[in-house]
């Protein structure tokens, strides 16, 4: 018995693999110093490519931390994280020096710093 489902999905990945393949071969021969993770047609590829529907993009608010929340007196910084900056400071170094925190390896996207993380989470 034939299986139609099974015969178009291997049609499929091939397919995949070999728009994958040829991107990579373009972008190998391309002088381009981006990464492949910073490229959006790379990401819009690679989600097809696993069957995902399109990335949407969020809006957000760009350097908060370092914009805004750096800028929060001490009373509204302890209204908004329920501590004192102190407080959180501290947590983020002991964090930072943890085997939780995992610095960026140089691979993928970057890493959301360690007082972000601890920020957020506070939140």
């Amino acid at each position: 018995m034939s299986n139609p489902g099974g015969n178009l999905l291997h049609g499929v990945v091939q397919a995949a693999v070999q728009a994958v393949s040829s991107y990579l071969m373009c972008a190998s021969s391309s002088s381009s110093s981006e990464s492949d993770s910073d490229d959006p047609v790379f990401e819009d590829l690679m989600f097809k490519a696993c069957g995902r529907k399109d990335r949407q993009k969020r809006h957000r608010v760009e350097n908060f931390v370092e914009d805004v929340v750096a800028k929060y007196s001490d009373e509204e910084f302890r209204r908004n994280f329920r501590l004192k900056r102190s407080t959180a400071e501290h947590l983020v170094s002991r964090y930072e020096g943890s085997e939780f925190y995992v610095a960026n390896a140089g691979v993928g996207r970057k890493n959301v710093p360690a007082k972000q993380q601890m920020l957020s989470f506070l939140w």
